[in-house]
């Protein structure tokens, strides 16, 4: 999917009229009477703005063909509207969809010739808008006038903020060159999503529905039995649509989880991004967040939920409930007996070897997996009396708990984060199963008393664990060893596993490694300085305007691109002042390998890579910083005096002091 996106992309701003015609006629049929119903055209407007912003489309030609093709289409609509009158509703597709007639009928008799424009953003309204506006007998001047405005509005509201989305992604190219199929992939994906979930809305949710009923119907009429039971039930709740929502998110889930356990199995890639997506979260570590995290971990703790699941079973034993307590009793159970499982058989050792025996193995995180079916099934059975906008609010909070969980063992260096994928994936799939055999047990009798007990039992246990075990919690997941020491003999020797290239978020290679070095950093940048390379200094948010933003200014104020090696972000950042024309400048980047030597002083592997980096013309006299892989560096170029170069076959070179 991601190549055909790629292909797509590709071929879309090679043959810019062609994208423009499609812009036109996608725009045209969004504007048009019914037919509107079934064109997606915001996602291929914010399509089009992305494709501007990565430099690939023009952006007046594809403001201009978008807002024209939707004056054009509501100009015809309002045409349509005004030769055929109240005729119309009595011809296909008004005559067998009255309710969008009546529908549009009502927000223009409320907000009058505004409603042209507020209807272009209004979904189902803005299909019948301006043939209702012809109906009514609206002045075609008027209507003209409100039409090119809402036109050009509707479509820069469109393209501007998705040009930044396309600026935002080319910066990202260069941190994963990989994005950019990536999001052409999910917006072919967003769009073929759009239509199937509309086909199935209209289309298979009311037939299998339907189906449901009159299974269930026969069902019940068939006798005694488990037939007879499960018809009556179905037809009592009428959960066709429900079961069919059910069954799809099992199977999402277990297909997902099955194609993660493969991955992690046999792809060395997902190792190296689950590297530096960890990285990246033990980069911003800080006291508060630390703390925040911790008392989040300590919420999926075993002295917590354990417990917790024996307080709503013993309620439930306590009310002679044996067929709840027994699915309740197999879901905690089936639980446990898969997160062991999986990690003896898979034997994924953690980012730190922060426990022993079997627990030391990381796939799945058996907090992510508990905190999902447990802190699940307390929601599911707090929430099934409450009204909706209750129910609603008590299940997201425990989805929040659930992921602040998932992210807090990340955060610790507790667990990689497609182990806490795997167990929220998991969870799911038990967590519906014990909602599908308990619906109509949990609705049977109110929950008043249990919620409280719930929420007691909660309570006291996080607060009493939290109270007494913070100190230990603190200790044990206190930061280990940042950097695996290696013997520098087998470092200068060239035994050392290197990264050849910068590793980037997803696990995949960025530009290369130029140079690796023992020097500390506060000697290694002055020598730097020497050979004519000037450090800077910038904030995150400087790096990332200055990437995305246009700008009339020069190449030399402006902050180098935000990039990041296994996560992290560069120990230092140093430029050579812009030449040439057009002007461009080089970029060294300095970073940690996460490797120390252990003899006869410990210091720090440091590794160096370079970019280039220039202005691209954008639109009226603005430029865009790009940047690139530097293609040829003079290595000897950085080797001052009281230092030597070292050439190791097939590796960066070394540099060390005499």
């Amino acid at each position: 999917m991601s190549q055909l996106a790629t292909n797509l992309t590709d071929y879309l701003s090679s043959h810019p009229y062609l994208a423009i015609l499609i812009l036109f006629l996608v725009a045209f049929g969004e504007a048009m009477l019914f037919i509107g119903l079934f064109v997606p055209s915001t996602p291929i407007m914010i399509g089009a703005g992305a494709l501007v912003g990565l430099g690939k489309l023009s952006l007046f030609p594809v403001l201009i063909a978008s807002a024209t093709g939707a004056i054009a289409g509501d100009a015809l609509s309002f045409w349509i509207g005004r030769r055929g009158k109240r005729h119309l509703t009595a011809m296909w597709p008004l005559s067998t969809h009255p309710d969008l007639l009546a529908t549009g009928e009502r927000f223009f008799a409320r907000h009058g010739a505004l409603s042209i424009f507020l209807a272009r953003f209004v979904p189902v309204v803005k299909a019948v808008l301006p043939t209702v506006a012809g109906m009514a007998g609206m002045s075609p001047g008027r209507f003209a006038l409100v039409n090119v405005v809402s036109a050009f509005v509707w479509s820069a509201a469109h393209l501007f903020p998705s040009m930044l989305i396309g600026r935002g992604l080319g910066v990202a190219a260069t941190a994963n060159p990989k994005v950019i199929e990536l999001f052409g992939a999910v917006l072919v994906l967003a769009v073929l999503a759009w239509i199937a979930a509309r086909q199935i809305g209209r289309r298979v949710v009311p037939v299998l529905a339907d189906l449901g009923r009159r299974t269930a119907t026969r069902w019940a009429k068939s006798g005694t039995g488990w037939r007879s039971r499960l018809g009556q039930r179905m037809m009592a709740s009428d959960r066709a649509s429900g079961f069919l929502a059910e069954t799809l998110l099992v199977v999402a889930a277990g297909a997902g989880l099955i194609i993660l356990t493969g991955l992690v199995l046999l792809d060395p890639a997902l190792s190296r991004a689950d590297a530096a997506l960890s990285g990246w979260f033990g980069a911003r570590r800080t006291d508060l967040a630390t703390r925040f995290f911790l008392g989040a971990t300590m919420l999926a703790d075993w002295r917590v939920l354990f417990p917790l699941a024996v307080a709503m079973m013993a309620w439930f034993a306590m009310l002679r409930d044996w067929r709840l307590v027994g699915i309740l009793a197999s879901a905690f159970a089936a639980t446990l007996a898969f997160v062991q499982a999986v990690k003896f058989l898979v034997q994924r050792a953690r980012p730190t070897q922060i426990y022993n025996g079997a627990e030391a193995f990381s796939f799945p995180s058996g907090h992510a997996t508990h905190a999902t079916v447990i802190l699940g099934i307390a929601a599911l059975l707090i929430g099934s009396y409450l009204r909706p906008a209750l129910r609603n609010l008590v299940y997201g909070a425990a989805a929040a708990l659930v992921l602040i969980v998932a992210v807090s063992r990340v955060y610790l260096g507790a667990h990689w984060p497609t182990d806490v994928l795997a167990g929220m994936l998991f969870g799911t799939i038990v967590l519906v199963a014990f909602a599908v055999l308990t619906r109509d047990l949990r609705l049977a009798r109110p929950q008043g008393w249990l919620a409280a007990m719930i929420a007691v039992a909660l309570a006291g246990l996080y607060g009493t664990h939290l109270v007494r075990d913070y100190g230990t919690t603190a200790t044990f997941y206190k930061p280990g060893p940042a950097a695996q020491t290696v013997a520098r003999a087998d470092w200068l020797g060239g035994k050392v596993a290197i990264a050849p290239a910068r590793i980037l978020l997803d696990g995949g290679a960025g530009e290369p490694i130029l140079m690796q070095t023992d020097l500390p950093l506060a000697d290694l940048v002055p020598l730097l300085q020497s050979a004519g390379w000037l450090p800077v200094g910038h904030s995150w948010l400087a790096e990332v305007a200055d990437s995305v933003l246009p700008t009339k200014g020069g190449l030399d104020p402006l902050a180098p691109w935000p990039m990041t090696h296994l996560g992290k972000a560069p120990l230092a950042t140093l430029v050579e002042p812009a030449n040439g024309v057009p002007p461009a400048r080089r970029v060294l980047r300095v970073w940690d390998s996460g490797l120390r030597t252990a003899d006869p002083a410990s210091r720090a592997i440091l590794v160096l890579s370079a970019t280039t980096e220039t202005l691209e013309p954008f639109v009226a006299g603005f430029a865009m910083l790009d940047s690139e892989p530097l293609g040829n560096l003079n290595i000897g170029s950085l080797v001052p005096t009281g230092t030597k170069l070292l050439d190791l076959p097939g590796k960066p070179a070394v540099l060390t002091k005499n």
